[in-house]
């Protein structure tokens, strides 16, 4: 269980720093592969960045490396940032409104429209008490 626990852990992250052998290396996007201990081991592979805690050699390389790997993640000069419900709400309201346009009944785009509003509601903080209910009891185990 702890194995598939850190493989699905190193499959979400960011920035994965892989300081182990390069055949066990998990595949990853943004991958660092770093030679650690490099002040007493054998040289590393080529493309990994060797790294010393003793004598702070590739410390600097390092950084730099996650600096620039993280700066990928970050959206674009004039875009804004959202957090995971905040797209999903958005992403939840489009497809609400999306499926309104090609409703022909008034019936059935009523609701979708009503589905979209709420999802905006959620997005500013207009949700209704029974929301914030849900959303209180279900990341919540309350009790006697």
């Amino acid at each position: 269980m702890g194995v598939e626990r850190a493989s699905r852990l190193a499959e979400a992250a960011d920035v994965l720093i892989w300081l182990g052998e390069d055949e066990m290396a998990p595949s990853h996007p943004r991958r660092i592969d770093v030679h650690a201990k490099s002040d007493i081991a054998a040289p590393g592979s080529p493309g990994r960045i060797p790294v010393s805690a003793v004598t702070q050699e590739g410390i600097k390389d390092l950084l730099q490396a996650v600096a620039a790997r993280a700066k990928s993640l970050l959206p674009g000069e004039g875009a804004v940032a959202l957090n995971r419900r905040q797209a999903s709400l958005i992403d939840e309201a489009s497809r609400a409104v999306g499926a309104a346009g090609e409703s022909g009944d008034p019936v059935l785009t009523a609701e979708d429209l009503r589905h979209a509003r709420a999802a905006f509601d959620r997005l500013t903080g207009r949700a209704g008490v029974e929301d914030v209910l849900d959303a209180l009891f279900g990341r919540f185990c309350l009790g006697k």
